[in-house]
């Protein structure tokens, strides 16, 4: 297991602007904690009036952009947070944003109008996929491929509906230490050609 941060760059030759990538190790998907991660996520990053869209887009004009998901494969998963940066912005001074709202939702967790929020959309995703014959075949054949049964995919709607605050204190709490993450950051061409003449 990781036992202290991880920090790594890389340079994109198609980056317009630079970029960078936190990923968290967290328990395999349907996992109990897994669940109240992905509602966690849409808390986060899912929309314009996710809280880090708010703080690092709106507010601060930190980013560009910014997205928080997890992969989602089979056995021990990751627990992204993807920003883009406004330019001639900093992305320490993003990252202790990130930081400081993670450590905020261990300590308090979400307000219950997010809560609710992100366990709708869930909901609805899930039941708008289901729409078509095809969708229908998709779900029930990646259910039984990768959990040995298709019937799982009726209790995934009260698995995500049981997510507590609680619950989301306490992953947060668990899996958001600086020793569990790992830091990427992309670096355009240009900048890099720039500061290595």
């Amino acid at each position: 297991p990781q036992t202290a941060e991880r920090k790594e760059s890389m340079v994109d030759p198609l980056a317009e602007l630079p970029a960078f990538h936190i990923a968290y190790h967290i328990p395999p998907n349907r996992s109990e904690d897994h669940y109240a991660l992905e509602v966690l996520a849409l808390v986060l990053g899912h929309g314009d009036s996710s809280r880090l869209y708010q703080t690092l887009v709106k507010k601060k004009e930190l980013c560009q952009d910014i997205s928080v998901g997890t992969d989602d494969r089979r056995g021990p998963d990751l627990f992204s947070v993807w920003a883009i940066m406004a330019p001639g912005k900093d992305a320490e001074k993003a990252r202790a944003e990130i930081y400081r709202e993670l450590e905020s939702i261990a300590k308090e967790g979400v307000t219950p109008r997010e809560l609710e929020k992100a366990k709708n959309q869930i909901h609805a995703s899930f039941i708008f996929g289901l729409q078509s014959n095809m969708s229908r075949a998709k779900y029930l054949a990646e259910y039984q491929t990768y959990w040995g049964d298709a019937a799982l995919l009726r209790s995934e709607p009260a698995n995500f509906a049981k997510v507590t605050n609680e619950d989301i204190r306490r992953v947060a709490g668990t899996y958001f230490p600086a020793t569990n993450r790992t830091i990427l950051d992309v670096v355009p061409a240009k900048a890099a050609q720039g500061a290595n003449p």
